[in-house]
């Protein structure tokens, strides 16, 4: 589990929960825009069978209501609050038809995401990447976006 501003992330496997994972990353190339930065790494063998893996926010803000921000190879949503804002992001596409890039498909939840895993899915390691500031941002403001991206989790460790 991650305990964040706005609650704690938990990460399922096939709705059995997975022991804390997260690990610590430094500010997004080091530059210090962010107050917290983590990354839960799931290394996934085939098997050839189907999997669920998904990270939930169990959340204490009332009404919390994630908003879709995502981008090209990331699906991320994002929760604005007057104290903080908080960003979780998966590597791949949600759109059905972006999905013959990879082997696996993403499904938005309301206070998370989840990794598709299909049988063809090849051997690989999936991300979610989770950050946060403790600012009131514009929604123009990309801080969180940026330091949730787990594309980016992999180039500046």
């Amino acid at each position: 589990m991650l305990q964040t501003p706005a609650g704690q992330f938990s990460v399922f496997l096939d709705g059995i929960s997975l022991k804390n994972e997260w690990q610590k990353l430094p500010d997004y190339n080091k530059h210090n825009i962010v107050d917290g930065r983590y990354c839960f790494k799931f290394e996934y063998r085939n098997d050839n069978s189907q999997h669920i893996l998904k990270c939930i926010l169990e959340t204490s803000v009332n009404q919390a209501k994630f908003e879709y921000e995502s981008g090209e190879n990331l699906v991320a949503l994002s929760l604005y609050s007057d104290d903080f804002v908080l960003t979780i992001g998966a590597e791949g596409e949600d759109i059905e038809e972006w999905n013959k890039y990879y082997d696996y498909g993403i499904t938005i939840l309301p206070t998370g995401l989840q990794y598709n895993i299909r049988l063809n899915t090849k051997s690989q390691i999936f991300r979610f990447g989770v950050a946060w500031i403790h600012e009131k941002l514009d929604k123009k403001d990309v801080r969180t976006w940026l330091a949730a991206d787990p594309t980016a989790l992999k180039l500046d460790k």
